[in-house]
């Protein structure tokens, strides 16, 4: 079976292709994400940031204790693998396994939640999923890779928007400084693209751009269209406007003919390095060497 791996708020995943990440949380101290198949929904992933570490035992025991009484003994099991903890309800009785491990490294708690097919569906054994979840190593801080994108942001930007349609996903960050950055994938191209990339980059963002200077340049097999401008605008609570930059790419991966696209918005003063640094898109094995800031 083809494993993918999905990382979000900190945490890696390695899960079957076939599922979507169709529900998730924006939150860092605490959330969950879903996942689910063509079928049904097939693993819920919670986490909860603690001081100290839980006494997980206990957890276990107080949530058998009242699932007793609506679930006979016969189809309860603990069900402990890879250091979780948790327990696991016979098919039959219609309900969930749930499982829990604290990882010192992260100070995170995370909860997997498995829900039981009403229907025949591929069987795969809930260790293999627990083996294959836990906090990202450091080298990997700031980066997420969810909705066909695989992306790197600088430590002080915080995700303040995701939307996800059809042939379309986009995730927004932002920090305290006025700095916005942006990453999108969008698909069905031939319905609404009109001329290059670039040409449609700009044209897109709305704003009355200024010297403005555009590159094309191939980038690992990808024609990257660049931009790089300066526009006017008001920053919400402000009584004048202020210059600002915009920088970005935008390009068509030969792999998968979606258009991808990454933008920063920044005040104009912002120098985008160090802890400002400008964050890296990627969107097929070709361009893996992009995953860090330039």
């Amino acid at each position: 079976m083809e494993l993918q791996q999905t990382i979000w708020r900190g945490i890696q995943l390695h899960l079957p292709a076939s599922w979507e990440l169709l529900l998730f949380s924006k939150q860092e101290k605490k959330g969950s994400i879903t996942f689910a198949d063509r079928y049904r929904y097939r693993l819920q992933i919670s986490w909860q940031k603690l001081d100290s570490e839980p006494h997980l035992k206990r957890m276990v025991d107080d949530y058998l204790q009242s699932v007793r009484s609506v679930i006979p003994d016969g189809f309860l099991r603990r069900s402990d693998s890879h250091d979780w903890r948790g327990v696991r309800h016979d098919p039959v009785s219609g309900t969930i396994s749930r499982h829990l491990r604290y990882f010192r490294s992260a100070n995170v708690l995370l909860e997997v939640v498995e829900p039981i097919a009403e229907a025949p569906c591929e069987p795969l054994a809930i260790e293999n999923l627990l083996a294959g979840i836990a906090p990202c190593s450091p080298a990997d801080t700031g980066r997420w890779k969810g909705f066909g994108m695989d992306l790197k942001v600088a430590p002080d930007r915080e995700l303040s928007r995701c939307e996800v349609h059809p042939g379309y996903a986009r995730m927004e960050f932002s920090c305290d400084h006025g700095v916005q950055e942006s990453f999108a994938r969008r698909g069905m191209l031939g319905n609404w693209m009109k001329g290059s990339p670039g040409e449609w980059m700009e044209i897109s963002t709305g704003l009355t751009l200024k010297n403005c200077r555009r590159d094309v340049r191939n980038d690992y097999g990808h024609e990257l269209h660049s931009l790089r401008a300066e526009y006017v605008k008001k920053p919400s609570g402000e009584w004048r406007s202020r210059p600002h930059l915009l920088e970005a790419n935008a390009w068509i991966c030969p792999q998968d003919g979606r258009l991808y696209q990454h933008e920063i918005h920044a005040p104009k003063h912002k120098r985008m390095d160090g802890e400002h640094a400008l964050g890296s898109l990627t969107c097929c094995p070709l361009m893996t060497n992009r995953i860090a800031y330039v």
